[in-house]
């Protein structure tokens, strides 16, 4: 089993999205995810992971978002957890809902959760949202999009890259299992296919 340690690590690579008129910022010292009943208020989040060790069926084993909180008023998480689903998403750019038009997956996972504190917070295990993606490409970057519920009005707002040094980025933690180790047999097969055949030395006896 393997392990991935990501770290968002350059200010393109995380954004919010104003709901109401599409608004991109992806130069704040924060990434806001604000849940509301009224439309004005919410805005999605979203963050990017180059990667170049997952490769198509690859079997994921865990998968967890880790956020910086830095205050108690931007501690309350209420919104579901996408992947985008394709094998090579962009950076975010100030093009209007770049976040929100961006293809989900199907399966996502909810972060309901009042008063996190200030510090590193952790989603619950979204292997199976990965897993979806990894079931139809090999991508080279991973990103995540967190949807805001409409119900009641709650703000997450976790540290972004350009939040002094980057260090406080939104970092995840993946374990997966790759190819050559759910089936050992696939890498002997490839070393046979490429002997070439050798001619037989052996010749019967005429009886």
């Amino acid at each position: 089993m393997a392990t991935l340690n990501l770290q968002v690590a350059a200010s393109e690579n995380d954004a919010f999205e104003a709901e109401s008129g599409g608004i991109m910022d992806i130069a704040n010292d924060d990434v806001s995810t604000i849940s509301s009943s009224n439309v004005a208020l919410r805005s999605w989040g979203a963050f990017r992971f180059p990667v170049t060790q997952l490769v198509k069926g690859d079997h994921i084993v865990s998968c967890v978002l880790q956020a910086y909180i830095s205050g108690t008023l931007t501690d309350d998480a209420n919104f579901d957890i996408y992947f985008e689903k394709v094998a090579s998403p962009a950076i975010f750019t100030t093009t209007l809902s770049d976040i929100t038009d961006r293809t989900r997956t199907t399966a996502l996972v909810a972060w309901v959760e009042d008063s996190l504190g200030i510090g590193w917070a952790s989603s619950d295990d979204l292997t199976a949202v990965l897993q979806e993606v990894l079931d139809l490409f090999t991508p080279d970057a991973i990103v995540i999009i967190l949807k805001p519920n409409t119900d009641v009005t709650k703000n997450f707002s976790p540290r972004a890259y350009d939040f002094s040094d980057g260090t406080l980025a939104a970092k995840l933690d993946i374990e997966y299992i790759g190819q050559a180790e759910t089936n050992p047999t696939r890498g002997v097969a490839a070393i046979i296919a490429a002997v070439p055949p050798v001619a037989s030395a052996v010749k019967q006896r005429e009886i």
